[in-house]
């Protein structure tokens, strides 16, 4: 159900690892810029969402500039509905490196169109990402994890385990879903 619009773009991409959220400072972006410089040069990072600081939108670009990757960090914009989920299902993998993050519905979205997850070891995503099951936690500002995260994945996307980690996001994706989560909420709040 995706648009055509949105398939010829995510073709334009090629390779590419996907951040969703807004763009302010405390998704960290500038961690992952930077790692870009260490990452298998095919790979694009696209980051999806609005633009809630300039300033910080300012610095990011002029971060880019600085590290030569314009053709490599690409801002998508808001992207909603289906057209959302096919850029999620085509991603090499998703990063999300925010300094603070408690439920983290993008992740969540991430696992339920079976992407590997990089994510900041901080917070409430080390709950949701656990060590090679279904992606990695790394340190919060920690370019070079982050890059050495990234490689593998992509090298390793045809593996039996990268596979499988694909196959139990999905599944984990599915079962972890609003409906499902409520429902389990409405269950332990009745037995008490």
């Amino acid at each position: 159900n995706a648009s055509a619009e949105i398939k010829k773009t995510v073709k334009g991409y090629g390779k590419y690892i996907l951040t969703i959220g807004r763009v302010y400072p405390i998704k960290n972006y500038e961690t992952v810029i930077k790692a870009l410089v260490k990452i298998n040069p095919e790979v694009k990072y696209v980051i999806a969402g609005p633009i809630s600081s300039v300033e910080y939108k300012e610095k990011l670009d002029n971060l880019i500039k600085e590290l030569h990757l314009e053709k490599r960090v690409i801002f998508a914009g808001i992207i909603r509905s289906f057209d959302k989920y096919y850029l999620i299902r085509k991603a090499q993998a998703m990063v999300h490196m925010a300094i603070w993050e408690s439920f983290c519905n993008v992740v969540h979205e991430g696992l339920s169109q079976g992407l590997p997850i990089i994510a900041a070891d901080n917070t409430a995503l080390p709950l949701l990402v656990k060590n090679d099951f279904n992606g990695y936690c790394v340190g919060t500002y920690d370019q070079k994890a982050v890059a050495q995260k990234v490689n593998y994945i992509v090298k390793n996307m045809k593996t039996k385990k990268i596979q499988e980690m694909k196959i139990r996001n999905t599944k984990i994706g599915l079962e972890e879903s609003w409906e499902n989560v409520s429902r389990k909420m409405k269950k332990f709040y009745e037995s008490k």
